[in-house]
């Protein structure tokens, strides 16, 4: 499952904030902007992602028995 709220969206670029995913909030981002172009659109692209605030939270147990 995950949550977003879609902050602005232009040709030039998009904002994406309160995002989280996974049960219990697993990962949460404040804000995530992504860049590109109208050209980079059409070609599938995207020239880069930029996180804020970011947080993964990661069970982990002992396989081991130490």
């Amino acid at each position: 499952r995950m949550s977003f709220h879609v902050a602005s969206a232009t040709p030039w670029g998009s904002a994406l904030t309160d995002v989280a995913a996974g049960e219990d909030g697993l990962l949460s981002v404040e804000r995530v902007t992504l860049d590109y172009s109208p050209l980079d659109l059409w070609r599938g692209k995207i020239d880069a992602i930029h996180l804020v605030g970011a947080r993964l939270e990661l069970a982990a147990r002992d396989l081991f028995g130490v």
